[in-house]
């Protein structure tokens, strides 16, 4: 889940292959005043990506600002705890900044 400070709850989610290139891609267009930052990332197996994906899409259909791009307008939490209910595995590799923020 991606967020930028220009665009307040609106958050980018999305599957990747490269992360840091995402986010270089996605900061680097002109129409966006402010880098994009990392809310937080799960790596999931190549197979069950795409999948997961549209699942959250679909869960999120209501908060979706364009049916063309994968930004929601809602509540960062609504999305942690969507995840959280959905991707249940040891395996799991999170990247959460709001972990990161806790002392």
């Amino acid at each position: 889940m991606l967020s930028n400070p220009s665009m307040p709850q609106c958050f980018k989610v999305g599957t990747t292959k490269n992360l840091p290139k995402r986010i270089k891609d996605l900061s680097g267009a002109t129409g966006v005043p402010t880098p994009f930052e990392v809310e937080f990332a799960i790596y999931v197996d190549g197979k069950f990506a795409t999948p997961l994906e549209k699942h959250i899409h679909l869960i999120l259909i209501k908060y979706r600002i364009n049916k063309r791009r994968e930004f929601f307008a809602v509540d960062s939490h609504v999305i942690r705890n969507l995840f959280n209910l959905l991707v249940i595995s040891e395996s799991a590799e999170w990247l959460d900044r709001e972990e990161e923020e806790d002392p």
